[in-house]
């Protein structure tokens, strides 16, 4: 029977009850109760996939149509108007059956997703670069808010690591190096400094920030990575858009134009929604678990939730959640029970109570390290994939041009002034082995290998 109506989600609740309580079960009996289970909250029975069946036996509910839409559009708006593949790892872990088609229905009708709607663009990509650890690479780019100021700040700075993706967001009132080297600063003491700073901005203003650095922090050393070059994949870039979307969306949600109060949410929209590029969030890659949002990442369904608002209500909603006829599997004694035993017993046994909770807390954090290591592998090899499948994309789509083609070549806006021209004219004159141009003009030969655009 599919879940459709709240009449046909109740029905399926009583023949699941009814088949676990008869003794003499039915075939049909047994597909109820290997596709369905219930669990109980407060006095209302809710209708979820069979634990036995979930991995880490994590709670996930049916839901019946009238359901659906207020949970869509929570999750949307948790995941900063995420796309299909945000919305699809957000949902898998805490409902069944929502499906992929109801779920790209509902963001084909979002008016702020199709105000932000842009085409997909693909450049060239010569050699792409994937690092093998965390903080290898950072990547600072400033974005700019000036048409919409918020107050005195102007600017928004987007630091972000090359292999996480994980993103830090600041406000900034200037886009001076000195203002800019401040924030990073602070965030260097707090997740370490990278070996290579790369930025968009133009290779002046990465030069002045690393200058700004050394005179702020003397022990400190850092090189510059080359400006708009293709190892970057662009990821900064989207990254930058993703930023505007999402804190687009904050404002329209929340009806503020203060964007630097948005900030926040929106770093934290960002880091913990799934990346496509790395297949899962970049919270994980760095922490090794799922970014949590205090008890509404638990199993407590929302009516719950409203009726809390101190630690004896949570005591008291987890003692009301129960299986039915299901034992969960829990471990036979808690490290506080342990601690509790340990104090009313002899030294000798207080001491060999401690040491197994010190055991116990040393294979927790050995898990988790253990899953920190796993997700930064999926997060490599993933990027080595992804890079794999940009370089024959742009192969197919901009085929090697010969020696002796003349050429032209844009002028970025940081590095020219207004009188400038856009482009400058040019012969290729040598072909490395990694696909690069070397390029004369009537000048001299350009000192920096490019590539085709």
């Amino acid at each position: 029977m599919a879940i459709a109506n709240e009449e046909n989600y109740k029905k399926i609740i009583n023949e699941v009850l009814e088949a676990k309580h008869r003794k003499n079960k039915t075939s049909l009996d047994y597909r109820r109760l290997n596709r369905y289970d219930i669990i109980k909250v407060g006095e209302i029975n809710k209708l979820i996939f069979p634990l036995h069946k979930s991995e880490n036996n994590e709670v996930k509910y049916y839901l019946h149509n009238d359901e659906i839409y207020d949970v869509l559009e929570k999750s949307h708006k948790e995941t900063g108007h995420g796309g299909l593949h945000k919305m699809i790892y957000h949902l898998k872990n805490g409902y069944v059956n929502i499906s992929r088609p109801v779920i790209q229905l509902y963001l084909n009708n979002c008016v702020t997703c199709l105000k932000k709607r842009v085409s997909k663009k693909r450049g060239v990509v010569v050699k792409p670069m994937v690092f093998n650890e965390v903080n290898a690479r950072g990547q600072v780019d400033l974005i700019d808010m000036q048409s919409c100021h918020d107050g005195g700040y102007k600017f928004i700075l987007n630091y972000q690591d090359h292999l996480s993706k994980f993103v830090i967001l600041r406000a900034l009132k200037t886009k001076t190096a000195a203002e800019v080297t401040y924030h990073l600063i602070d965030i260097f003491c707090t997740f370490g400094a990278p070996s290579i700073l790369q930025s968009d901005n133009g290779r002046e203003f990465v030069n002045c920030i690393i200058d700004e650095l050394k005179n702020m922090w003397p022990q400190l050393k850092i090189i510059h990575g080359k400006p708009c070059h293709s190892q970057s994949q662009g990821s900064v870039e989207r990254a930058n858009r993703d930023v505007q979307d999402i804190l687009r969306a904050w404002m329209s949600d929340n009806k503020s134009n203060k964007w630097s109060e948005g900030l926040r949410f929106c770093q934290f929209q960002k880091n913990s929604s799934y990346h496509s590029g790395i297949k899962q969030s970049p919270f994980e890659v760095l922490f090794g678990r799922k970014a949590q949002l205090g008890l509404t990442s638990s199993a407590l369904s929302e009516n719950i939730l409203k009726t809390l608002n101190s630690e004896n209500d949570l005591e008291q909603a987890i003692s009301s959640l129960e299986l039915i006829n299901y034992e969960l599997n829990k471990r036979e004694v808690s490290e506080d029970n342990i601690l509790e035993q340990a104090l009313t017993e002899s030294e000798d046994n207080i001491l060999e109570q401690v040491s197994t909770v010190n055991e116990s807390v040393l294979e927790e954090i050995t898990i988790v390290q253990g899953k920190i290591n796993k997700n930064k592998k999926l997060a490599v090899s993933s990027l080595h994939h992804q890079a794999k499948r940009m370089k024959i994309d742009s192969i197919l789509k901009y085929p090697i041009v010969s020696i002796g083609t003349n050429v032209t070549l844009p002028v970025l806006d940081v590095d020219g002034s207004k009188e400038d021209s856009r482009n400058i004219i040019g012969v290729i004159i040598e072909i490395t082995t990694d696909d690069l141009y070397k390029i004369g003009t009537k000048n001299g030969i350009i000192a920096q290998l490019t590539i085709q655009s």
